[in-house]
């Protein structure tokens, strides 16, 4: 299931992808203004389930793509954390991975431009795997910790493409 936040005649929500268009659950959930409220309560999975049985709203074509998360609380993103990368960079391996964070205004929607300042002569960019947390948590078990971050059937569905289970 793909979840999406959109922008349609100046009125942003979110959705589920269905074919080549979007069921806008968003419209749908007042409560939930947005994708990480609807994460927040709980209701993720039994929402898409029901959007994914649906017929789209508004085709991929007309929306504006946003950030899939447009109002995050923070952005921690771990660097030099696989020894491919390591190896790619020509970097020696390190005990741990290097983490720093991302502001929520320098995030972009899928096929929105990216802007590069006069000022710079590159653009340093890389996105590989992203994990939305929605539920609080606290010195969660390594074992334990996907199924804190998505649904089961996403959560099941990420350990198979990882090979992790």
């Amino acid at each position: 299931m793909r979840w999406i936040s959109f922008e349609r005649a100046g009125r942003a929500s979110y959705g589920v992808v269905v074919g080549n268009g979007i069921f806008d659950v968003g419209a749908r959930r007042p409560n939930d203004r947005t994708l990480k409220d609807l994460l927040a309560s709980g209701d993720l999975e039994k929402a898409g389930a029901e959007a994914a049985k649906q017929k789209a709203d508004h085709a991929l074509a007309d929306v504006k793509y946003l950030p899939v998360i447009t109002n995050p609380d923070k952005i921690l993103c771990v660097g030099i954390n696989y020894k491919a990368h390591q190896e790619e960079t020509g970097r020696d391996p390190t005990s741990h991975p290097t983490i720093f964070v991302r502001f929520a205004a320098a995030q972009i929607g899928h096929d929105q431009p990216m802007i590069r300042p006069e000022e710079s002569d590159r653009l340093d960019f890389e996105g590989e795997i992203a994990l939305v947390i929605g539920k609080r948590g606290r010195r969660i078990p390594k074992a334990k910790a996907l199924l804190k971050s998505l649904p089961k059937q996403e959560t099941q569905s990420l350990l198979e493409e990882l090979r992790l289970n």
